[in-house]
């Protein structure tokens, strides 16, 4: 009779439910290189664990700016410590080794194999006196136990929560520096009471169905709510620079969603573009590559049927010009409804009479008389009859007296806004 040969223990780690919680707050990047480093920390008392950039992107697919991003945030908030170096083969420079830990309360480092439901001591000690692990479910005597890792704190002081604060680091994904100012992640919306279409921006609206073509008008779900909530913020951000948030989108899935080192910077959704754009610090170099990108010899802007930024900055330039046309004949209009464009009878020049303020004898009519030499006008009439009667009925129903200098300068603005603006003519002296 056989015996029944005891299954091969399948190598595991364990994590705790608290410490899971404390993961799902990080990003993309810095999730998947704690998550290697921490698959490849050996057991006992040395869990240390060393590799270069190089491998991280290959197991992770980031690039290397984004993996050294990645790396030091999780040195300076407390995720991992460095233990050591270790020479290379080839004699180069030494690889950095690493032991993963958690952030806890105060700022202090916990050790993920050491530390258990929040509790400060590393260890718990039996009734026989020795310590247990509570994760190798064994004990373990005192004296054996190694130290806990040292204190490792960011610059940040986490004060209460588990997590400290976002922060834009010195580098982010593109490799280019960027300040360190503190940012914060906005809390996610309540998606409890019903919110419709209509209430939401045109604008926004579009980002979301870009992102989430199986969004419907009506009712939105509350995944709905919580995209429509991320690309308000999204546009926002945008809107000073005014780049389209849609044109970046096709712009990252044209470039870099076939790079194994760029995946990373592909939006799929408008909660990930904002994280992005808030806690990565890709933004500016993101909206500087869009722009100054040559689409005319770029082989995947081809494919997308991408245009240049020039060419959408001028259909822009044309609309925003003919806003300001519309806006300004409207007000022209508007304007011109105060003058009464009817002829002056000879009652109305006669009451005029008294408003004139030291006018010379005969100037009004020789103003509105043209000169003639035969039968041919060789100089036409300084103001127009139309316009001299909407100036002297405008006085009438003011009643205060005038000046000649002035009547014709109320004249010339009463000409001037009965002349329409050609579009054309507005945007060459308007641009």
């Amino acid at each position: 009779m056989e015996v029944p040969r005891k299954p091969k223990r399948v190598p595991r780690k364990q994590l705790f439910v608290y410490q899971i919680d404390q993961i799902l707050k990080l990003t993309e990047a810095q999730l998947k290189v704690w998550l290697y480093h921490y698959r490849r920390e050996g057991g006992g008392e040395e869990r240390k664990s060393w590799a270069s950039r190089d491998t991280v992107g290959e197991a992770t697919g980031f690039s290397r700016p984004t993996i050294t991003h990645a790396r030091t945030w999780l040195v300076k908030h407390g995720w991992l410590t460095v233990v050591g170096f270790r020479p290379t083969r080839h004699g180069g420079n030494p690889v950095r080794e690493y032991r993963c830990l958690f952030p806890m309360a105060q700022g202090k480092a916990s050790d993920p194999l050491t530390v258990s439901q929040g509790k400060t001591s590393d260890t718990s000690t039996n009734s026989q006196g020795k310590t247990s692990d509570p994760l190798q479910g064994k004990a373990s005597d005192p004296s054996k136990v190694k130290p806990a890792a040292p204190e490792v704190k960011g610059p940040l002081e986490v004060t209460a929560a588990p997590i400290p604060d976002e922060v834009i680091l010195t580098t982010n994904s593109f490799g280019n520096k960027q300040t360190n100012e503190q940012t914060t992640e906005p809390s996610a919306p309540r998606v409890t009471d019903e919110k419709n279409f209509s209430e939401v921006n045109a604008e926004v609206w579009s980002l979301v169905q870009h992102l989430n073509p199986t969004a419907s008008e009506g009712v939105l779900s509350p995944k709905a709510q919580k995209e429509v909530f991320y690309a308000e913020k999204v546009v926002a951000h945008f809107e000073p620079t005014g780049v389209l948030p849609i044109d970046l989108v096709e712009y990252t899935k044209a470039h870099y969603q076939n790079k194994p080192g760029k995946r990373g910077l592909v939006i799929r959704s408008c909660q990930y573009f904002w994280v992005t754009v808030l806690n990565d610090g890709t933004s500016d170099t993101l909206v500087n590559d869009y722009c100054t990108h040559g689409t005319a010899q770029c082989p995947d802007c081809k494919a997308w049927k991408i245009e240049s930024w020039e060419i959408k900055k001028r259909r822009m330039e044309q609309a925003m010009a003919q806003a300001r046309w519309v806006d300004a004949e409207n007000q022209r209009l508007a304007q011109l409804e105060k003058f009464d464009f009817r002829a002056a009878t000879t009652e109305d020049i006669q009451a005029f009479k008294p408003l004139r303020e030291g006018w010379a004898e005969n100037c009004f009519k020789e103003a509105i008389t043209p000169k003639k030499w035969g039968d041919v006008v060789t100089h036409p009439a300084i103001i127009s009859q139309r316009h001299a009667s909407a100036a002297i009925l405008f006085c009438l129903q003011q009643g205060t007296p005038i000046s000649w200098d002035g009547f014709c300068i109320l004249v010339e603005q009463i000409k001037e806004l009965d002349t329409p603006c050609r579009l054309e003519s507005y945007q060459a002296t308007h641009a």
